[in-house]
C-alpha cells in the first residue's frame, strides 16, 4: 500500500492457446476483465459521502423496488440476495449487510456519472458505461485495477500507481530504469477513513466474516448475478490483496462446481473467495507486524454525521404499503395504526404524528392513523356449556384467526341448582350464530354459580 509495487500476482498457470489445459494468452489477473458484484459497492459509498450523504443517513431496504430514472422505458427492478424484506437502515449498515436496493437508490440520487468518475480516481482504467446499475457491478473491472482501487482507500485516499518493474539493470549494472513512488491525494483522508471503517465491519460482522485474521483488516465481497463472478477484495495497512472466481471464458454460472476436491452446488464470496482471501494473507502476514490502521484525521466525523429530512405529505397516498414506501423513502420509520370506520374507506390516512412537513432526524418513527375499512362481521359461535377459560381460548384464538373478528367480553355469574351448570356458561347475549362485530360488540356470558 505505501508503494504500490505488486509483490504476488498469479493469473492462469501457463501462457498459450489450450484453453482446456488452463493456458490463457493473457494474464487473467491484469488483463481478464470481469464484473464485480458488490465489491464496487464501496466505490459507489465513497461518491455518496462526497456529494453530501452520511454513514448515518437511512435508506429505504425493501426488497424487491421498482426505481424510475430519465431516459429509462421501464423501472428498473432491484433486488436485495434476500429477496424480500422492508424497513430503512444506514447507509453504514447497508454496505456491511451488502443490500442492493440501498446501494441502487444511492446510485440514482448521487449519479451513476459520480460513481464511475470516483473509480477512475481510486484506480479503475477500465472504461466505465455509467449506467445506475455500474454499483451492484454490471461493469467489468481487473482484479489488478479492483484490488488497486481498494489500496488507495487504505492508504486514507492517496493513490499509488500499480507497478511490477522496480529497476532495470544493463549487463553492467548500470541503472537503465528506477520506479518512482508519487503519491496523489484523490479523495478527503477523513472521506477514506470513514469507507475504511466501515469495511471493517464487513470483516467482523457482515458479509466478508470468513476472511477474518483476527488483526486490523477491511475488505469487501462481491458476487455478480447467477453467480457467474465472485470476489472478495481486502486490506490490512501494509498490503491489499484481491481475489476473484470465475469461468475465465464464459458468463457460466458457479454452480455444481468443484475446487480442490470439493464439490460446492452453490459458490458464494462468502464461502469461497473469503475463505482463499484468509488462506492467502496467513502467508502474507506470517512474518508481518500486527499494525492498526491510522488514526481518523480531523473531520471524520462529519461522514457520521445525523441526516436531516422532514415529514413527507400523504396527500393523495392511499393503502399500507403505499404509506410506509413514502416514510421510508424520507428516510424514517413509520408505525401505522389501524382505525375501522363504516364511512371512511380502508386505507385512507386519517392523522399523521408529528403532522407533514415536521423537520426530523432520519431513523427517528412516524404515526400514521389509517382506516381500516367497516371492521369485520361473524357469526358468534355456540359456547354455551364451556368454562370461561375454554370460551376465552375459542374467542381469542380459532374464532379470531378464522374470521378477523376481535370481541370482548363480560362475565355474569347467576346461581343454579344443577351442579353440572356451575362453573360453565349458560347463556350468550347476543345468542350463539348472531352477527358480532370486530371491537364493537361487547358478549355477555352468563355464568352458573352455586346457588
Amino acid at each position: 500500500n505505501a508503494t504500490g509495487a505488486i509483490r504476488v500476482m498469479a493469473g492462469g498457470l501457463e501462457f498459450g492457446d489450450d484453453l482446456e489445459a488452463g493456458q490463457r494468452p493473457y494474464d487473467l489477473a491484469g488483463k481478464g476483465r470481469q464484473n464485480p458484484g458488490s465489491a464496487f459497492k464501496p466505490i459507489g459509498l465513497a461518491a455518496a459521502l462526497e456529494n453530501g450523504w452520511t454513514l448515518r443517513s437511512y435508506w429505504d431496504w425493501t426488497s424487491p423496488q421498482e426505481l424510475d430514472f430519465p431516459g429509462a422505458s421501464k423501472p428498473w427492478k432491484c433486488n436485495n440476495f434476500s429477496r424480500s424484506g422492508s424497513g430503512i437502515r444506514t447507509l453504514e449498515s447497508a454496505l456491511v449487510a451488502s443490500t442492493n436496493t440501498v446501494f441502487c437508490q444511492v446510485s440514482l440520487a448521487v449519479g451513476p456519472e459520480k460513481v464511475a468518475e470516483m473509480a477512475h480516481r481510486l484506480g479503475v482504467r477500465s472504461q466505465l458505461n455509467p449506467v445506475p446499475s455500474i454499483i451492484i457491478g454490471s461493469q467489468a473491472v481487473s482484479p489488478l485495477e479492483l484490488t488497486a482501487a481498494y489500496s488507495t482507500f487504505a492508504n486514507h485516499g492517496v493513490k499509488h500507481e500499480a507497478y511490477l518493474i522496480e529497476r532495470i539493470e544493463d549487463e553492467q549494472g548500470n541503472v537503465v530504469y528506477q520506479h518512482e513512488v508519487e503519491d496523489e491525494q484523490v479523495i478527503d483522508a477523513a472521506l477514506a477513513a470513514a469507507v475504511v471503517n466501515t469495511m471493517e465491519k464487513v470483516v467482523t460482522s457482515g458479509t466478508g466474516t470468513r476472511a477474518n485474521l483476527g488483526r486490523p483488516q477491511a475488505g469487501k465481497t462481491g458476487t455478480h448475478q447467477n453467480i457467474t463472478d465472485v470476489w472478495f477484495v481486502g486490506y490490512i495497512p501494509q498490503f491489499t490483496t484481491g481475489v476473484w472466481v470465475g469461468h475465465a471464458d464464459a458468463q457460466r454460472p458457479l454452480r455444481n462446481v468443484q475446487i480442490n476436491g470439493q464439490v460446492w452446488s452453490s459458490v458464494s464470496s462468502s464461502r469461497v473467495p473469503a475463505p482463499l482471501w484468509r488462506e492467502f494473507m496467513e502467508i502474507v502476514v506470517a512474518d508481518l507486524p500486527v499494525m492498526d490502521f491510522p488514526e481518523d484525521p480531523p473531520g471524520t466525523e462529519q461522514y457520521y454525521a445525523a441526516q436531516p429530512t422532514e415529514v413527507p405529505d400523504l396527500k393523495g397516498v392511499s393503502g399500507i404499503a403505499a404509506i410506509r414506501s413514502k416514510i421510508y423513502k424520507a428516510g424514517l420509520n413509520v408505525n401505522v395504526a389501524e382505525e375501522f370506520s363504516l364511512d371512511i374507506p380502508k386505507g385512507t390516512v386519517l392523522g399523521v404524528s408529528p403532522p407533514p412537513g415536521t423537520k426530523m432526524t432520519q431513523g427517528q418513527t412516524v404515526t400514521v392513523r389509517v382506516s381500516g375499512g367497516a371492521p369485520p362481521t361473524a357469526g358468534l359461535p355456540n359456547l354455551i356449556g364451556l368454562t370461561l377459560p375454554e370460551a376465552d381460548a375459542v374467542l381469542n384464538g380459532s374464532f379470531r384467526a378464522d374470521t378477523g373478528v376481535s370481541v370482548n367480553y363480560a362475565p355474569v355469574y347467576v346461581p343454579v341448582t344443577d351442579p353440572n351448570q356451575v362453573g360453565r356458561i349458560i347463556g350468550t347475549s347476543p345468542g350463539p350464530g348472531a352477527a358480532v362485530t370486530s371491537f364493537q360488540t361487547v358478549v355477555t356470558l352468563t355464568i352458573g354459580t352455586q346457588g
